[in-house]
């Protein structure tokens, strides 16, 4: 089975892609992932094939103007708009073409993503739901509790650091780890897909298959 994964965002919209695509080639089947280039080191030191889309949120968060734009879209619309004309729409655009031309080019190949769960996160959300989901970790035990960039100083990151070598923060983050692992999340879904592709009637303009 050949599998196209296409997603664009942040890490939070890539890892878990990554780990059902490592999954799949584990299990014999080929994998792509397309996002942008931000992302190539993690894909590919999982053993995943990796394709550039143009659209890469990430490094244009690495930009002052579209950090200043992803950060107050509400209070500079004007700006947001136009910024959304000429850099945002463009990446998006090529993106989808390029999804196409992952697609049709994945080639048959026969052929660590939890390792992070196991270790307490320190997270510095930024814009529009990192937040909510920043607080959300916090208060399961997997994450310790958020920092903001706008108030960051430097003895609350040194804080953050030593309260990551915690014994109790570590336990909380291993439980986490110890629940994914139970649930079997990627091989559950690499069955579906194999249930999916044993019964997918194959014409002859269906030689790759993507979900």
């Amino acid at each position: 089975m050949r599998i196209a994964i296409f997603t664009l965002g942040s890490r939070g919209d890539v890892q878990p892609y990554v780990a059902l695509a490592k999954q799949a080639v584990k299990r014999g089947h080929s994998a792509i992932i397309c996002t942008g280039q931000t992302f190539e080191k993690l894909i590919k030191e999982n053993g995943v094939e990796f394709a550039k889309a143009e659209s890469d949120l990430m490094a244009l968060l690495e930009t002052k103007e579209g950090k200043n734009i992803l950060n107050n879209a509400g209070k500079h619309i004007m700006k947001t708009m136009k910024y959304m004309k000429e850099v945002i729409n463009p990446a998006y655009r090529k993106s989808l073409d390029q999804f196409w031309t992952a697609a049709q080019n994945l080639q048959e190949k026969s052929g660590s993503i939890l390792d992070c769960c196991s270790k307490p996160q320190l997270i510095i959300p930024f814009s529009v739901d990192q937040p909510f989901w920043a607080n959300r970790l916090f208060k399961m035990g997997y994450a310790l509790k958020p920092l903001y960039e706008k108030t960051l100083q430097v003895q609350d990151l040194i804080q953050s650091f030593k309260d990551m070598e915690i014994s109790a923060n570590i336990s909380s983050a291993n439980k986490i780890k110890v629940l994914i692992e139970s649930e079997r999340g990627t091989d559950n879904t690499i069955d579906y897909l194999e249930k999916i592709h044993q019964n997918w009637n194959l014409g002859s303009n269906r030689k790759v298959m993507s979900y």
